[in-house]
């Protein structure tokens, strides 16, 4: 369970929305700034998290910080994210955020969880406004389209970071008008491209 809150309260840095940990704290689209109590969240168990880092609330809350902190280098986690083509299908890619074994997926898939929990998710709007709130572009852009470089990255960032919040591959592409293709294809080229940032740093 840590693995999974560090990991999800990272997002934004990893897609390169929050510049660094000082940031997240204040950032309002993410559950890390409630668990910091800079903003309130209606529904999110912050205790069952903090307690697990310390007997004060002071104490649990610089011991959760400095965990979260230590998971920045470790970038993405395969074990946690997975994207793959579907067998026997090989132009269909597959979002998989089900991590156990087949029968464990069948289950949850049967219950219908996933669906019951996308509301929890950030909106794919939100998501493409703060991106372009961040590069500067109106928001019209990115679900227009078009060859701008600025217009291009935005989308990229969009799929990337649409994709890790958990969105569907076909939700993302009916909200960019895009191919299920040419979405995962924008999310690797965001993916590299941050490769490519920290290679140059």
């Amino acid at each position: 369970m840590l693995e999974l809150v560090r990991y999800i309260h990272l997002n934004p840095i990893r897609a390169r929305i929050v510049p660094g940990i000082e940031k997240l704290d204040h950032y309002p689209w993410c559950g890390h700034s409630v668990l910091m109590g800079k903003q309130d969240l209606k529904g999110q168990d912050t205790e069952s998290v903090l307690r697990l880092f310390g007997t004060t609330v002071v104490k649990a809350k610089r011991g959760y910080k400095t965990f979260l902190a230590d998971g920045i280098p470790q970038g993405k986690r395969s074990d946690l994210f997975g994207m793959f083509l579907g067998p026997g299908n090989a132009d269909v890619p597959v979002d998989s955020r089900i991590l156990g074994d087949p029968e464990f997926v069948d289950e949850i898939r049967a219950r219908e969880v996933s669906a019951d929990r996308i509301e929890e998710r950030t909106p794919i709007a939100v998501i493409a406004g703060n991106i372009a709130a961040e590069l500067g572009i109106p928001i019209r852009a990115i679900a227009a389209g078009g060859r701008r470089e600025a217009t291009v990255k935005a989308r990229s960032m969009v799929c990337f970071l649409a994709l890790e919040e958990g969105h569907s591959v076909t939700h993302i592409a009916r909200y960019l008008g895009m191919s299920r293709n040419g979405v995962m294809i924008a999310a690797r080229r965001h993916e590299s491209a941050m490769g490519r940032e920290r290679n140059i740093s």
